[in-house]
């Protein structure tokens, strides 16, 4: 097959050094084109110097003179020259003594010129006299058309561009002639003489290229000579081996035949090895299964000791109680239920994960289960001094359908977690009920609070098991990361939605969507017609009034709401005050006895007019109910002191004053709540900087002082209070967990006075303070 001519070698080596030395003749043209247009453009500069350097000595005796015949033969001269078009003897004063102008040249070249050189060049000059330089004569102004030189460069550059394209021409033709002469024809005879070689010979020799004997065609030939020879060479070879494999064949077969027999015998011990690893995954699974029994074994005895803990908080309850006492004994109860949560989060996490989680659909009390967590997180952050607000839709059906446990560990979760990333501000809960068909309906629960938030690259690392937002979280705020995995997990589970809104140092936002079904909307519990008949007045927070309002207006109860203390006339008007200020709720009744007072709190008052009610916080609707039926009946029993034997149990001790410093406000309410029993005053602190924040402000007898705790730790704090003088020899009690030697030795190195280990008792903590405050 004939090769084209663009694909002869002879042709692409040719134009590869054509189109080579055509670029770098070009490249080297254009530069001598750049060249000689800074030569040109300087010689028009030059030469127009030339005339002013002739005509200027002249043009200076006649403005001297002031002779406008011989400036006007003067200027007539110049214009001749075809280069300038205008010229010009200007006075000093600016009048023109003598001047002359024409037109430019026009052609097609023009705006060529005019682009490279410009239309015209204006050149002005000072006259002076030789004898009298100071004299001012005026100028000299010459007006230069560049057409008439910049052409001459024009002509050389198309010169210089042409001869380059005639060159390059002539220098690929005959490249051309002599790679075909030189290159091409002896490859292709090589080629021509391989295929007319007949087949039927043993060996090919091919015969070298006359004039290439000693070049790389030559080389090339004597190469393809030395290939064809290994190439018959091997043929042979290649017959005397097929003949051999014809040998070896029927010794293969008898190989394999034999093969065969230890294959099968092979496989035969392979299918043992197969039922020995069944039965070892058998044991395996059997071991797992041990394991998930030995965690539920585990789990019941965790359980035993608590529940029987709770089982005696609930029989202390029905003892006589004050108020203060039931709320106390009412908070280890919920806290210990709250741990056997824990236990529960922790088995159906695992659960979960396995898909053997089984949703329940009995009747249950929804706003009672959600109240129920409020007010136990409730009694946690009032010791942070952060409120919390629920607001539940008063049409929100009084049973619904679904699964209480997995709603409760949801709503439990989500608000204990708020509870414990915010300490100043306040905990927001409002839910919501949309029907959404015939005995269906969804319920929005939306959880705010004002802590210290989640940045936007943490949202979703937050709902991964045993993940928190960062490390300095975990260990400022502690937890086991399992809450929200737990709640997101559930809330698929029940066809839910979960979502987020959060902005770091401004808090988050928990939204929780749930389908539910339900029986009827008609309500269990009524308010008197008593209580409906009264004029209420609400005063204190935002949030408090929408709370109390919209379980008013349902109600169809007549109220106002003010945020100001001084209530003026609307006691006259007003049968009930609702209010969280302590000294209105004291002296609102004097001006107006009628007037009853429900005083919202989350402690009692020790002492209070007759018809002062508590309204235990966080607000619930049956509390609500509770104190609104009191102010018709009971007007003591909330300010009643306490029993005489916890007054007067430890007068002597009321000279002493402790400071417990604790970051648990939980572990802060037990250590409260032991001292007071013992008589002593307590102040609370919640962390290193606000402790020596009070001993500035304080000199205590002694203090209590936890080792872990965030932002400045127990042992720092110890330090920083024996360098002070006023603290230098307070004793200081160690409270830690650690019970072990080291850890004593610890505390004692930091300079603490003694060491307590958690958990304590109340003989244990009071045997301690003797010791080092009585003794």
């Amino acid at each position: 097959m004939p090769i084209r001519f663009r694909d002869r070698l002879s042709f692409k080596q040719a134009r590869n050094t054509v189109v080579f030395a055509f670029i770098l003749g070009l490249f080297l043209s254009l530069y001598l084109v750049i060249i000689d247009y800074r030569s040109q453009d300087r010689q028009i500069d030059a030469t127009i110097e030339t005339f002013i350097d002739i005509t200027r000595t002249p043009a200076a005796r006649i403005a001297y003179n002031i002779d406008k015949e011989l400036a006007n033969e003067l200027v007539l001269g110049l214009i001749k020259s075809p280069t300038i078009v205008r010229a010009e003897i200007v006075e000093p004063s600016g009048a023109i003594l003598a001047a002359v102008s024409k037109e430019p040249q026009q052609d097609k070249a023009r705006p060529f010129t005019d682009m490279l050189f410009g239309a015209s060049r204006t050149y002005i000059r000072e006259l002076k006299v030789p004898f009298d330089e100071d004299e001012p004569l005026g100028w000299l102004k010459i007006v230069a058309d560049t057409r008439p030189i910049s052409t001459q460069f024009f002509d050389r550059a198309i010169f210089t561009l042409v001869t380059v394209l005639i060159k390059t021409f002539l220098l690929s033709l005959v490249l051309s002639i002599m790679f075909y002469h030189m290159l091409t024809k002896p490859l292709l005879n090589m080629t021509e003489k391989m295929v007319k070689h007949p087949e039927n010979t043993s060996k090919v020799q091919l015969p070298q290229p006359r004039g290439h004997e000693n070049d790389e065609i030559g080389l090339l030939t004597r190469t393809i000579n030395h290939y064809l020879n290994n190439i018959h060479h091997h043929l042979h070879h290649r017959r005397l081996a097929e003949e051999q494999l014809r040998e070896h064949l029927a010794e293969l077969e008898t190989i394999i035949a034999r093969r065969t027999r230890d294959i099968r015998k092979n496989n035969q011990a392979l299918e043992k090895t197969n039922r020995q690893l069944e039965k070892a995954r058998s044991q395996a699974l059997e071991t797992a299964s041990q394991r998930a029994r030995q965690l539920s074994s585990l789990s019941h005895e965790i359980r035993t000791p608590l529940n029987a803990v709770l089982g005696m908080l609930s029989i202390a309850l029905n003892d006589e109680l004050t108020e203060l006492q039931h709320q106390r004994l009412t908070t280890a109860r919920d806290s210990g239920t709250h741990l056997i949560r824990l236990l529960n989060d922790i088995l159906d996490l695992s659960r979960l994960e396995s898909g053997k989680m089984i949703l329940e659909e009995i009747s249950f009390d929804l706003r009672n289960s959600m109240e129920d967590v409020v007010v136990l997180a409730g009694q946690s952050t009032f010791t942070k001094g952060v409120p919390i607000y629920c607001d539940i839709d008063p049409t929100l059906p009084e049973e619904v359908l679904g699964d209480p446990t997995r709603f409760h560990q949801v709503i439990s979760n989500l608000i204990g977690n708020a509870a414990k990333f915010t300490d100043e501000g306040d905990i927001r809960i409002w839910l919501d009920c949309q029907k959404t068909s015939e005995n269906h309906l969804d319920i929005m629960v939306n959880i705010s609070d004002s802590g210290i938030g989640i940045p936007e690259s943490a949202l979703d690392e937050i709902f991964k098991p045993f993940a928190q937002a960062s490390s300095d979280t975990s260990r400022r705020f502690g937890g086991s990361g399992m809450g929200l995995p737990l709640v997101q997990s559930i809330v698929t589970n029940m066809g839910g939605q979960l979502s987020v809104i959060s902005e770091p140092g401004e808090g988050s936002t928990f939204s929780v969507r749930l389908p539910f079904r339900y029986k009827s909307r008609e309500e269990k519990v009524s308010v008197s017609a008593d209580i409906k008949s009264n004029q209420i007045v609400l005063n204190g927070s935002e949030a408090l009034q929408s709370c109390c309002s919209h379980l008013l207006a349902h109600w169809d109860i007549s109220h106002r709401q003010t945020s100001n203390n001084n209530i003026g006339d609307l006691s006259d008007w007003a049968d009930i005050l609702i209010t969280e200020n302590e000294g209105l709720a004291r002296n609102a009744g004097q001006d107006n006895p009628s007037l009853k007072v429900i005083y919202a709190a989350h402690k009692p008052l020790d002492s209070g007019p007759d018809t002062l009610v508590w309204l235990p916080l966080p607000l619930t609707r049956k509390l609500f109910i509770q104190a609104l039926e009191k102010t018709r009946t009971i007007r003591h029993q909330v300010s009643q002191p306490l029993p005489d034997t916890v007054k007067i149990q430890h007068p002597k001790n009321r000279d002493y004053s402790v400071l417990v410093v604790e970051d648990n406000p939980i572990n802060r309410m037990v250590a409260e709540g032991m001292l007071e029993q013992l008589g002593y005053r307590v102040e609370l602190a919640h962390n290193g900087e606000s402790c020596l924040a009070a001993c500035q402000q304080k000199n205590y007898d002694l203090i209590l002082m936890d080792c872990n705790m965030p932002i400045m730790d127990g042992f720092t704090t110890t330090q920083r209070l024996r360098v002070q003088i006023a603290t230098r020899e307070t004793p200081i009690i160690a409270l830690t967990a650690n019970a072990m030697n080291q850890h004593r030795k610890q505390c004692l190195d930091a300079g603490m006075n003694d060491h307590l280990a958690k958990p304590f008792n109340k003989e244990q903590l009071e045997s301690t303070l003797t010791r080092w405050l009585i003794a």
